[in-house]
């Protein structure tokens, strides 16, 4: 891709951090028997997501603001707003 850039950051052992010029976008992900996420995307928005097991639990965020829930719903992990709508992460 031209004018792609990108800088791959080990953090500790099971530690990741990814920090992507130009696309927006920076991820810290923590992995082992659980998982830890936090991508933070353009204009101030970010996703906080912890799997502990089969239980997903965080938020999407806008600035300080939570503007959405982050939960399993059938097993599935996604995105639950305020009106009901699901958006899976995967």
């Amino acid at each position: 891709m031209a004018g792609y850039k990108s800088q791959y950051e080990p953090q500790r052992p099971g530690t990741y951090g990814r920090c992507s010029a130009g696309a927006g976008l920076w991820i810290k992900c923590a992995l082992g028997n659980n998982i830890n996420a936090v991508i933070k995307g353009a204009q101030g928005r970010w996703l906080d997501v912890k799997q502990k097991g089969r239980n997903y639990s965080g938020g999407l965020y806008f600035g300080d603001t939570q503007i959405a829930d982050v939960t399993a719903v059938r097993g599935v992990p996604g995105i639950l707003f305020p009106d009901g709508t699901f958006e899976s992460l995967f």
